[in-house]
């Protein structure tokens, strides 16, 4: 067949990566973000049109790019908690098990104190007994304070408790710029492997789009491309390799 009537397609499949970049604009090295459903671009054009006089008709008789740019938006899947805190641009702290000998709360009758922890056990509160003067939801990291007991309404307390290994995500959002690769399987191609590089992104504050629900959760992240001056003219936006 003539090489002009030739077409190859496009399925991809694969890892997507991001890493911050430096001052240079060279990646701090890239971190897998986990599954990932779709990555999808969205250029938008702005043009300014030039009108002609002769004729009568006023046709187009020039048409000019005034201002161009691309959205990215990242559906991610995975809910680890190193994958969210990309996605999310929050601090992971990793916290070992462990115990607190006095977390400082204020107590309301019939309402739930939050610990700073989950799945805690032998919660203690000096001078006040388990099921008389409170009850523990151990799983959530909640204390519940009976007003048939004899904590005060509003009284200072400080409680005990041991907690299980965990990790904890503070959302931070920030201006960092990243770059994102994509080193891909075209499985309507014989899976030969393209990738797909996007030099300058910054990323939009997200959030879980599904915290409670019968699905699995997705999380849509927005993101603007941006124009790569450190690196050469004609190669400032994205690039692609493609395996022949």
């Amino acid at each position: 067949m003539s090489e002009q009537f030739d077409s190859i397609y496009w399925r991809g499949q694969g890892p997507l990566f991001l890493a911050a970049r430096d001052a240079a604009g060279q990646p701090l090295g890239f971190s897998f973000v986990g599954d990932v459903e779709s990555v999808e671009g969205s250029p938008s054009v702005s043009r300014q049109d030039i009108k002609e006089n002769v004729t009568g008709q006023r046709n187009t008789a020039a048409s000019f790019i005034t201002e161009q740019s691309t959205d990215i938006t990242i559906n991610f899947k995975s809910a680890k908690p190193a994958h969210l805190a990309q996605a999310l641009q929050a601090d992971l702290t990793v916290k070992s098990a462990g115990n607190v000998s006095a977390e400082s709360h204020t107590a309301y009758h019939d309402k739930l104190i939050k610990l700073a922890n989950v799945k805690v056990s032998n919660v203690a509160i000096s001078g006040s007994a388990e099921g008389t003067d409170f009850i523990t939801h151990a799983d959530e990291g909640m204390v519940e304070i009976l007003s048939t007991g004899n904590i005060g309404d509003g009284a200072a307390i400080t409680i005990g408790y041991d907690f299980a290994a965990q990790k904890h995500l503070s959302a931070n959002p920030s201006n960092t710029e990243f770059m994102m690769t994509f080193p891909g399987i075209n499985t309507a191609n014989n899976d030969k492997r393209g990738r797909c590089t996007v030099y300058r992104i910054t990323i939009d504050p997200a959030f879980l789009s599904l915290i409670q629900g019968d699905q699995e959760m997705s999380l849509s992240v927005k993101a603007k491309m941006l124009m790569d001056d450190l690196r050469p003219v004609g190669d400032q936006l994205y690039g692609w390799e493609f395996e022949d």
